[in-house]
């Protein structure tokens, strides 16, 4: 597979420029022992394709490129866990893939995309209110690189903390214990309040044609995401109910009796109710629903179709062959 470049220093689309000694600090993460995972279109809810190698810095006189070489994985299996199949990818040999959990995090932090608002201004306006309402917040932005991608909301709490407590709780007969009374009521007002974020999220951001993503991170180990993709904030708080995430906790569990895992996933559905999509394990295999690979590589295929019609039109060649073989 070709090399890609990844950033350089020249003024991107969003206004932002990096500095040649913080793209040679990027070259260092992607050639380091963890390998940045090949993600499709920085969708979160799609496993990686691979991870990305190599990484360099290449000069053309005053022009400066990180560029990185993709890698595939190599190994594509089904495989049955409890009665249930799912896809398995792999490479011949272990590696371990950046994981999440080794950033840490506050009791509480909340990033947002500048990208999915109309101005600076109105991300800030944003980002006031979402003080307003806890003060103990902390206020991040994260950037996806995308001409207007979709909304996305990422609430990220730490080990700590009643929700995060819960889920990792061992299963027991005892589940009503006197620490599930306690840590209820909490977790049930911690939904109410990432719901109204949410819901404030999304009367402000852009494309309102695009669902919103509210992606729960929970820094424990393992690395837990909780993907919600809905427009309906009453949705997050049905998801965020003790009864909703012990399905949670049991899956959890349940996978980590079969693997040593780095990350797992899991999505809302419609009905409020969470379901398994994929996990990274600590040997670099990826895991999960069938359907979720099928999205992913249906994605990558059109990817790859869009980026051969532009190399095409730029070097003005002719992309297809007609009956007769020729161009």
């Amino acid at each position: 597979m070709e090399r890609i470049v990844m950033s350089s220093n020249q003024i991107d689309s969003h206004g932002d420029r990096m500095t040649k000694e913080a793209l040679e600090g990027a070259v260092k993460t992607i050639n380091a022992s963890r390998k940045l995972p090949y993600n499709m279109n920085h969708r979160r809810e799609l496993p990686p394709l691979g991870i990305m190698a190599d990484g360099q810095i290449e000069e053309r006189k005053e022009l400066v490129l990180l560029t990185a070489a993709p890698m595939l994985f190599s190994k594509h299996e089904m495989i049955e866990i409890e009665g249930v199949l799912l896809v398995k990818e792999s490479f011949d040999e272990e590696l371990l893939i950046v994981s999440r959990y080794e950033e840490g995090a506050d009791e509480l932090s909340i990033s947002l995309d500048p990208t999915n608002f109309t101005s600076v201004e109105e991300f800030e306006r944003l980002n006031s209110k979402i003080y307003a309402m806890d003060k103990s917040a902390s206020l991040e932005m994260h950037g996806r690189k995308s001409q207007i991608p979709a909304p996305e909301l990422i609430i990220s709490v730490a080990a700590a903390t009643e929700l995060a407590k819960f889920i990792i709780k061992k299963i027991s007969e005892d589940v009503v214990d006197d620490f599930y009374e306690a840590a209820k009521k909490k977790i049930k007002e911690f939904g109410s309040y990432a719901a109204s974020v949410a819901k404030l999220t999304r009367e402000k951001a852009v494309p309102k044609n695009k669902r919103l993503s509210t992606i729960f991170e929970i820094h424990t180990q393992p690395f837990i995401e909780l993907v919600v993709k809905s427009d309906d904030p009453s949705l997050i708080s049905k998801g965020l109910n003790p009864n909703k995430l012990i399905i949670v906790r049991k899956e959890i569990q349940k996978f980590s009796n079969h693997f040593d895992i780095d990350k797992i996933q899991f999505i809302l559905s419609d009905t409020g109710n969470w379901k398994f999509n994929f996990l990274i394990t600590n040997k670099g295999e990826v895991i999960g629903q069938k359907s979720t690979f099928e999205e992913r590589d249906k994605q990558y295929k059109r990817f790859e179709i869009q980026s051969e019609t532009l190399a095409a039109h730029r070097f003005n060649k002719p992309l297809f062959k007609n009956k007769n073989g020729k161009k």
